[in-house]
């Protein structure tokens, strides 16, 4: 089956919380958010930056499935159903709260480069506008990001290091294969600019964090 270069269809793993037993009127309230946490895949132009408000969102939604669990009479399809949704979703939250790497913005970039069913100039026009929204990607993550695991804030800091080295060999490779006028190009390279600062003051972030930890195995008592 073809499959749609620009988009795919959400997993709407959540459908059953609206129905049945529910309150009505919660899918609506959380389609855009179960869309934002649960697509594997979205335009090639946009990050996934989940930001504290809709974490906040997520912990109201899980409570209000984990009081339904508890009344009576749920049939049990309907409660099985809702229990996946919810592991799935503490899943995700616990991943945007806890793990640094989660937030990798070459990862994002080098899977649009990778998607040689558009044309390159589209790739990099949305490889553009997703360095454009790198500031607020890495700002949502240093205000989700609480008790982090430690291991983790290191193997962030390794993945912010490597889109570094993106932004400066392979993505200037794939821009020297496409004609551009030297206004777009400096444009071009002002977004790169932009995308390096907002990695770099990631990167510190999550630099700090694993020392944070290790000073406090060296400043335990007993240690």
């Amino acid at each position: 089956m073809r499959s749609a270069p620009w988009f795919i269809i959400p997993l709407f793993l959540l459908s059953s919380c609206g129905n049945g037993g529910g309150p009505p009127g919660r899918q609506e309230e959380f389609g855009a958010e179960r869309q934002l946490l649960f697509s594997q895949r979205r335009p090639l132009d946009s990050l996934l930056a989940i930001s504290p408000e809709e974490l906040a969102r997520w912990d109201s939604f899980y409570r209000s499935c984990r009081q339904e669990l508890s009344a009576p009479g749920l049939p049990e399809e309907e409660r099985q159903a809702l229990s996946r949704a919810m592991e799935e979703a503490a899943a995700r939250i616990q991943q945007y709260r806890h793990d640094p790497s989660t937030y990798n913005l070459g990862g994002a970039l080098k899977q649009v480069l990778a998607a040689k069913q558009a044309p390159l100039a589209r790739r990099l026009k949305a490889i553009k506008m997703q360095m454009e929204q790198a500031p607020r990607y890495y700002g949502y993550a240093k205000a989700n990001i609480h008790a982090p695991i430690p291991e983790r804030c290191r193997l962030a800091a390794e993945k912010q290091r490597l889109t570094l080295d993106f932004l400066s060999n392979e993505l200037q490779d794939s821009l020297g294969r496409l004609e551009r006028n030297e206004a777009e190009a400096r444009q071009f390279q002002a977004t790169v600019e932009k995308a390096r600062i907002a990695v770099k003051d990631y990167l510190a972030f999550c630099e700090s964090l694993y020392f944070e930890h290790q000073d406090s195995l060296i400043n335990r008592p007993g240690f």
